[in-house]
């Protein structure tokens, strides 16, 4: 493979963004959704999570050639954000993403993609990679689909990104 046709694998977690629409439990409002997902007990189990299982194994693998980007809403609580912070600080190629709240889940994934490696020409394999936790498996309807805390759910090959918002780190 030379090295313009190399394709460039890309991952986006959407650890915790509240957006208007896509959620098995919809809210009243965008309000209603930010209580329930920036609750502390919750947030700080999400956190372990993805820790200890998500990036665990993400690096874990023998090929580091990959970015991912952490997909947050814009008023995620401070504590949980330096925390993110903290625990993505020594991987270079991953970062953390703040988009305004209230998209739709498919709208703010796309633009996590599209701020990934924004000069990388090509092909990339994208991946978007979601943190279980019993809560969340405990409502899935399809639980048994679930065997693990993480799950790869879509990828598709797109051809060039688009530039949004910076990154946080």
């Amino acid at each position: 493979m030379t090295p313009s046709s190399k394709i460039h694998t890309c991952g986006v977690i959407r650890f915790c963004y509240p957006a208007s629409h896509g959620y098995r439990v919809e809210h009243a409002d965008l309000a209603a959704t930010r209580a329930h997902l920036y609750r502390q007990s919750y947030l700080e189990q999400r956190l372990a999570y993805l820790a200890d299982v998500a990036l665990a194994s993400l690096r874990a693998q023998t090929d580091q050639d990959f970015g991912l980007t952490i997909l947050v809403g814009d008023h995620l609580p401070s504590w949980a954000l330096e925390r993110l912070l903290d625990i993505t600080a020594r991987d270079e190629n991953i970062m953390v993403l703040a988009l305004p709240e209230g998209l739709k889940n498919k709208v703010a994934t796309r633009r996590a993609f599209d701020h990934m490696r924004p000069n990388v020409d090509g092909p990339r394999l994208q991946f978007v990679m979601m943190t279980m936790t019993p809560y969340s498996q405990a409502l899935s309807q399809r639980s048994k689909r679930w065997q693990s805390k993480t799950s790869i759910c879509s990828r598709r090959m797109i051809q060039s990104p688009s530039i949004f918002p910076a990154a946080i780190k």
